[in-house]
């Protein structure tokens, strides 16, 4: 559209302007990852995810059902084929379609050594006066607001200068 050839020649909005070098330099790290530092175990990597491809000539009428005769889950079949964009096939013309499905179990990568057991009491931040919540009927409980004075004492948080 400007016809130019080169990439200091367009005409670019700042934003858009930064993330082009940004995407080059980790397309460069995604490349040679060793070369800048990023060394990576075996045990570190994404496993690689063997599929069976099925073609198909043919609609399907829904991919959930589908997905389920072939002993995966409709989110799986979704993964492995981000090209399904609804959730049904129409092929009027019996083009040959290539759908992969996957050889193994599904394993979602999260370390669960990491997510805490202990129950977690959220605290509320009150900008107001706690005082205000001292009903019963009131559904805030007055232990479970913190006040900002002792936030900006705990902190030593000055007031702000005006």
């Amino acid at each position: 559209r400007q016809n130019v050839k080169s990439y200091y020649d367009l005409l670019l909005n700042s934003e858009t302007a930064r993330y082009v070098f940004r995407i080059v330099a980790l397309k460069l790290i995604l490349e040679n990852p060793s070369i800048y530092g990023y060394n990576l175990n075996s045990t570190e990597k994404y496993s690689k995810q063997e599929f069976t491809s099925i073609s198909i000539d043919s609609g399907i009428s829904d991919f959930s059902r589908f997905s389920i005769s072939q002993n995966i889950n409709y989110k799986i079949l979704k993964i492995a084929n981000p090209w399904l964009r609804q959730k049904y096939l129409k092929n009027k013309n019996r083009k040959t379609y290539t759908l992969k499905i996957l050889n193994s179990e599904y394993k979602v990568f999260t370390n669960y050594d990491t997510i805490s057991t202990r129950i977690f009491k959220p605290k509320l931040i009150n900008a107001f006066d706690s005082s205000v919540v001292n009903k019963k009927s009131d559904s805030l409980l007055k232990e479970n607001i913190l006040n900002t004075d002792i936030i900006k004492k705990e902190d030593n948080i000055e007031t702000p200068i005006k």
